[in-house]
């Protein structure tokens, strides 16, 4: 076929999108292509909205596209993590590689990637970065993990740089996710810091629901991530103690949204993540996508109510 014939072929909507091929309607009979032929940004335009196209083709589409923005909103949409889907998992790592080739950081295979405050790696306080998120990961080892392709690059101090504006603490997609931290913490400090971006990195990328996760939740989940890298546990008797000064009244509140607490909160997520119950953490989570209220949420999936937290030693 000429070039002048395959151009303006391009240029018409075709009448049918596979996973694979594209038929368009031919002067005779119809004709068909392999979609990988088709130019990135034409193929984009095309299969971004085409329900008729597995979503794992859509999104590889929008990235060879350079179109991540989108790709990233249509993860969010069709709930697929970075582990479920093969081709997902393939296309998010190749971006993540080239973003950060892009963006002249150095390739590694550890799970974080440690910045100074000029956007360089600082090899010289680099051991140990892993602790924080290991937390993290063993917190919410009931539910997918990871939640994002490549390195989380976490980086130290406040200055703007290329890929993280001033001001904004966590970059948040599936690819190569950006947090930022105080600037001169050291051993337990930051991993405490670390601890607390990677909780709340994880819970945003699991898929909230349309009004996002509530925020007892996430004040608890990143309040019960910052005391176990302190080693703290933390203690379910202390929970159960701060629960119950508390009262009834005072979780029903918090659960409704009409308090905010972040103590009162990490003593009710405590015991949703210890180790005897956290595998009902997935079930929990899904009640809450379906906008479930948290107190009925809390009631099926762990048997729980308001008054039972603030009475039942735990």
């Amino acid at each position: 076929m000429e070039l002048a014939a395959v151009h303006a072929l391009l240029s018409h909507e075709p009448v049918d999108l596979g996973a694979q091929h594209v038929t368009f309607a031919g002067a005779q009979m119809p004709l068909v292509m392999p979609l990988e032929w088709i130019p990135p940004n034409t193929r984009a335009a095309w299969v971004a909205d085409a329900e008729s196209v597995p979503p794992a083709v859509r999104i590889t589409s929008l990235l060879q596209a350079d179109q991540p923005q989108q790709a990233w909103k249509l993860i969010a949409r069709s709930q697929i993590g970075v582990t479920e889907d093969p081709a997902v998992y393939r296309a998010l790592h190749l971006w993540a590689a080239r973003e950060q080739a892009r963006l002249d950081l150095p390739a590694t295979r550890d799970h974080l990637l440690l910045l100074d405050a000029a956007g360089q790696p600082d090899t010289a306080r680099a051991r140990g970065t892993n602790a924080g998120l290991g937390d993290v990961r063993a917190m919410f080892d009931s539910l997918p993990w990871p939640r994002w392709a490549g390195p989380l690059v976490v980086v130290q101090g406040d200055a703007e740089l290329a890929f993280l504006p001033a001001g904004v603490d966590l970059l948040t997609r599936p690819a190569l996710p950006v947090a930022r931290i105080e600037v001169g913490l050291v051993g337990i400090d930051r991993r405490r810091a670390i601890a607390r971006r990677s909780c709340a990195l994880y819970l945003a990328l699991s898929f909230p629901p349309p009004s996002g996760w509530p925020q007892w939740l996430v004040d608890g989940m990143v309040a019960v991530a910052d005391a176990k890298s302190r080693g703290l546990g933390p203690s379910p008797r202390a929970m159960a103690r701060r629960r119950s000064e508390a009262g009834a009244q005072a979780i029903t509140l918090l659960l409704h949204g009409a308090r905010r607490d972040a103590e009162l909160a990490m003593a009710v997520c405590a015991p949703l993540c210890h180790t005897r119950r956290k595998h009902r953490l997935p079930a929990f989570f899904e009640l809450l996508r379906n906008e479930v209220d948290s107190p009925t949420a809390l009631r099926i999936a762990y048997g729980q109510t308001a008054r039972s937290l603030a009475d039942a030693p735990r």
